[in-house]
C-alpha cells in the first residue's frame, strides 16, 4: 500500500479529455503531412429547398446547394457555394483551413525550365506539398517551389550555394520517405543514394545496387529499407541500417517499371514484360502474376501501377495501350478506363490522393484525361503543351494540382496545372 501511495503521488493524473485531444491532433498532423489520405464527400443540403420570388413576383424553386464533409478530420459541413464560384473555381479567401479542395486541373499555372542539354527524367511532390523534387538527365537532383516554379532556397541554403545533390549519370528514379525527411534516387549507372532533404547531405550510397540502369525506387513504411527495380530485370531490397542488400526478387523477363511496398508482407512490381507480380516480402517468392490487358500476340509494358485505399484492396494497372484497368488484389478486372481513340496510347498515369480521379496522359496528342475512378467515365480533358514529349505526371498530395515533365523541343521542363 505504501508503494502504491508513493506512485499515486508521483504520477500526474491527466484530464479525461486529454487522450481524445492528442488523438485528434495526431490525425490532423498526419493528414497535413500526407500520411493519411484526404477523403471528401458531398451531399445535398436538405435544409435548402425554400422557394423565393422572381422579379415578376412568381415563385421559383431555389437551386439546391451541396455541402462538403471531410471524412478523415470530421470537419463541420461547409456549403460548396462558400468555396467555389459559379464557374467551379475556388474563390479567393474562401478556403477553410483543413479542408483543401481536390478539383480537376483546368489551366496551366507554372513552368520550370531546364537547360538546353538537360531535361527531367523523374519527379515527385514532397509529402507536405511545399516542394517538387526532380532528377535530371545531367545527374542533378533539385527541390523546387511548386507555386513559384523556382528553386527552393529560402530554407535550403545548400541549393542557393549551388551545392546540389548530384549523381555522375542521369537520375531515372526518385522517391521520398513517408515522414518526408529522406529522398532516395537511382541513376543510369546502377547507383542508389539516400539524401537528407533539408540539408542535401548523402546519408547512404550503394554503388553497384544493379548492373544496369535503375528505373524505380521506393521506401518501406518506416523508412529503414529501400526497394529498387532496374533494367537488369531484378528487384532488390536494401537495408539502410545494415548498408547492404537484403533480398532479391527474380522472375521478370524485361526491365522493371515500378516497385512498391503494398504492406509489410507484400511487394508489387510491374515490368515491360506485360506483367504485374505480387511477391512475398519475407521469402522473396512470387505469389501472383497478373497480365492486365494481355493479348495473345503482344506483350504491352505496364508503365504505371497505382495502389488505392478507396475502393479497398484495389490497384490500377496502366499498360502501354489505350486502356487502364482497375483490379482487385487477386488480379480480377473490376473496371476499364479507355482513351478517346484506339490509337492513343497512355504513356503516364497518376491517381489523386482521395483516389477519386485517375489522370492518364496520351503520347501522340499530349492530352491528359481525367477519369472518375468510381464510374470509369471521362470527367475532364486537359490539353498539354504541343511540343512536349511527356515522360511522367505526378499529383500534389493535398490539392487538385498535377505536374507533367518531359522534353520540350530542345530542352526539358516541368509544367504545373491546377
Amino acid at each position: 500500500d505504501d508503494l502504491a501511495q508513493r506512485l499515486t503521488d508521483a504520477v500526474p493524473i491527466a484530464p479525461r479529455g486529454r487522450l481524445m485531444a492528442l488523438l485528434q491532433q495526431a490525425v490532423k498532423w498526419q493528414t497535413h503531412t500526407g500520411q493519411l489520405p484526404i477523403l471528401m464527400d458531398k451531399c445535398d443540403d436538405e435544409n435548402d429547398n425554400d422557394k423565393c420570388d422572381n422579379e415578376d413576383g412568381k415563385k421559383r424553386k431555389k437551386r439546391k446547394r451541396t455541402i462538403a464533409y471531410d471524412l478523415v478530420l470530421g470537419e463541420p459541413m461547409i456549403p460548396s457555394h462558400c468555396l467555389y464560384n459559379k464557374e467551379g473555381a475556388l474563390q479567393s479567401g474562401k478556403l477553410i483551413e483543413g479542408v483543401p479542395p481536390e478539383r480537376i486541373p483546368s489551366k496551366h499555372s507554372g513552368h520550370i525550365k531546364f537547360g538546353k542539354k538537360s531535361h527531367p527524367e523523374c519527379a515527385v511532390f514532397l509529402p507536405d506539398g511545399q516542394g517538387l523534387a526532380t532528377g535530371s538527365s545531367d545527374g542533378f537532383i533539385e527541390i523546387w517551389d511548386p507555386k513559384k516554379c523556382k528553386l527552393r532556397t529560402h530554407d535550403m541554403p545548400f541549393q542557393q550555394d549551388d551545392d546540389l545533390m548530384l549523381h555522375d549519370t542521369a537520375v531515372l528514379a526518385i522517391n521520398f520517405s513517408r515522414d518526408g525527411e529522406m529522398l532516395a534516387t537511382g541513376s543510369s549507372d546502377g547507383m542508389v543514394r539516400v539524401w537528407k532533404i533539408m540539408t542535401g547531405k548523402c546519408l547512404r550510397q550503394f554503388e553497384h545496387a544493379h548492373s544496369e540502369a535503375i528505373s524505380c525506387i521506393a521506401f518501406n513504411i518506416d523508412g529503414t529499407k529501400v526497394l529498387t527495380g532496374a533494367h537488369d530485370c531484378l528487384c532488390r531490397e536494401f537495408g539502410l541500417r545494415a548498408s547492404k542488400m537484403l533480398k532479391e526478387f527474380r522472375g521478370h523477363t524485361s526491365y522493371i517499371n515500378t516497385c512498391t511496398y503494398v504492406n509489410e508482407m507484400k511487394i508489387a512490381t510491374s515490368a515491360a514484360d506485360g506483367t504485374v507480380r505480387i511477391w512475398d516480402a519475407k521469402s522473396s517468392e512470387v505469389k501472383l502474376v497478373i497480365r492486365p490487358g494481355a493479348s495473345l500476340t503482344e506483350e504491352r509494358s505496364v508503365h504505371s501501377l497505382l495502389f488505392l485505399h478507396t475502393p479497398a484492396d484495389t490497384m490500377i494497372a496502366v499498360p502501354r495501350g489505350n486502356k487502364a484497368y482497375l483490379l482487385d488484389h487477386s488480379g480480377d478486372v473490376i473496371r476499364t478506363f479507355e482513351s478517346e481513340s484506339a490509337d492513343k496510347d497512355f504513356v503516364a498515369a497518376v491517381v489523386s490522393p482521395s483516389n477519386k480521379w485517375l489522370y492518364c496522359v496520351t503520347g501522340e496528342d499530349r492530352i491528359c484525361l481525367c477519369f472518375d475512378v468510381r464510374t470509369g467515365k471521362v470527367e475532364g480533358r486537359l490539353q498539354l503543351h504541343d511540343e512536349c514529349d511527356v515522360k511522367g505526371v505526378v499529383h500534389h498530395p493535398h490539392m487538385g494540382t498535377i505536374a507533367t515533365f518531359g522534353v520540350e523541343g530542345k530542352r526539358g521542363g516541368v509544367r504545373v496545372w491546377k
